[in-house]
């Protein structure tokens, strides 16, 4: 979970907004998941709001205000670098949270050692 923290500090989410926790679960679960068609709505934020004892409503707040946040203290410029091209505006939960799992299964491929991180990560 450090290098999902490493990677949400890195874009500017920090440990102060509670969607940081959400955020971090969210990236883990969606690697988990493998890619694919990611249904945030119905499986990742209930599965956030039952751990942490709250509602999905306020997980899908608490993600938005993050990544808002990060948006609006400069990390534009961090994100189209990691999304690999222009983003002209704030994206959505569901790109942020698939961006950041994106990078992190890409620098998984890359290393042997993300490689064995990943592996440890979807482990049930």
């Amino acid at each position: 979970m450090s290098v999902i923290y490493d990677m949400l500090r890195y874009v500017g989410v920090g440990p102060q907004y509670r969607g940081y926790r959400y955020l971090s679960v969210a990236v883990e679960l969606v690697i988990q998941h493998g890619g694919g068609d990611v249904q945030v709505t119905k499986a990742i934020y209930p599965a956030i709001a039952q751990r942490y004892n709250t509602t999905g409503d306020c997980v899908e707040r608490d993600i938005r205000t993050a990544i808002r946040r990060a948006w609006e203290s400069g990390g534009q410029e961090t994100l189209s670098a990691l999304a690999g091209h222009p983003l002209e505006q704030r994206p959505t939960n569901r790109q942020f949270i698939c961006l950041l799992a994106d990078q992190l299964r890409r620098a998984a491929q890359e290393s042997p050692v993300g490689m064995l991180w990943v592996q440890l990560l979807t482990e049930e």
